[in-house]
């Protein structure tokens, strides 16, 4: 019963850890994505000043 356990215990952990990775890969894809935008609002700002 106990390798059953172990066994259990040892696929919650890699389950867990394969989460904690989504999580990091969202964090990073999410602050791309804040950053191309911020990048995108300066370029068209630029672009404005340029015009003028």
């Amino acid at each position: 019963m106990s390798n059953l356990q172990a066994k259990l215990g040892e696929g919650l952990s890699k389950f867990q850890g394969g989460i904690e990775q989504g999580k990091q890969k969202l964090q990073i894809v999410q602050e791309i994505s804040r950053l191309k935008k911020k990048s995108m609002k300066h370029q068209q700002k630029n672009q404005w000043c340029y015009l003028k």
